[in-house]
């Protein structure tokens, strides 16, 4: 098997086609002919992931966030980016990225989530295609703060508000609430409770003022599902019965 069929089923699930403007996505690192020895999923490229990678003989990395996202104009291991790029080179390691396309699949991140708390009528947020809004019945804002803490193993979730039904739920993973746009397509679509992994304070001052309850889920835990998303469709296409595949959290 080679990675060029890997990225492929991939491509079916999440394509690049959806993943937002300004993201990097796609085989960042390697070659579509080399042949595959091991596949292994994560969230990030660190360096013990790479390491990890070594001692498993794996050289296919699947992980959501982009190793390269800015541009480079060195390759150097004067950098900790440069440092991760040689380290895969020099060990033969290809890299999938899979980012805002796994975010707003109806596969992925924002759509499992939403699902998992129990979330009716999904549909995308807003018009780029990020998050996804959803409709809650007969649930408190304490309530679906407890499930979510189950649900992503976070302890320590922040939260804004009071302690009301909650009836229209957005999710945005990641840092979705960083983002000056959302509150437009929160306030388009009636939204009352809002959840994400990164805020802007200035954004959680204007959501309580609207009346908008906020749910900040930290970014790694909100987003480390992706391991189970894309475990879940190797194991559909069959390709876990060939022995190659582990994850790293």
């Amino acid at each position: 098997m080679i990675v060029k069929e890997i990225v492929d089923i991939m491509q079916t699930y999440a394509p690049d086609s959806i993943a937002l403007d300004f993201d990097n996505v796609g085989l960042l690192v390697g070659s579509e002919t080399n042949t595959i020895n091991g596949i292994a999923v994560a969230l990030d490229v660190t360096m013990e992931c790479i390491e990890s990678c070594i001692k498993d003989s794996v050289n296919l990395l699947i992980v959501h966030h982009p190793i390269i996202f800015n541009p480079i104009k060195s390759v150097s291991s004067s950098t900790y980016v440069g440092q991760l790029l040689l380290k895969l080179l020099q060990n033969n390691i290809n890299v999938l990225v899979m980012h805002t396309n796994m975010d707003n699949a109806d596969c992925g991140i924002n759509h499992t989530l939403a699902k998992m708390i129990g979330c009716d009528e999904i549909s995308n947020l807003m018009e780029d295609g990020s998050g996804v809004k959803g409709v809650l019945k007969g649930v408190n804002f304490n309530i679906l703060i407890s499930d979510l803490a189950i649900i992503t193993g976070d302890n320590n979730i922040r939260s804004y508000g009071q302690d009301k039904k909650v009836s229209n739920v957005a999710i945005i993973s990641g840092a979705g609430g960083r983002d000056e746009d959302v509150i437009k397509y929160l306030k388009i679509n009636k939204i009352d409770t809002f959840i994400s992994g990164e805020f802007k304070y200035s954004i959680i001052l204007e959501l309580v003022h609207m009346g908008v309850n906020v749910i900040d889920v930290s970014h790694y835990e909100c987003e480390k599902i992706f391991i189970e998303i894309v475990r879940d469709i190797l194991i559909k296409e069959k390709i876990t019965e060939k022995g190659i595949y582990k994850y790293y959290l």
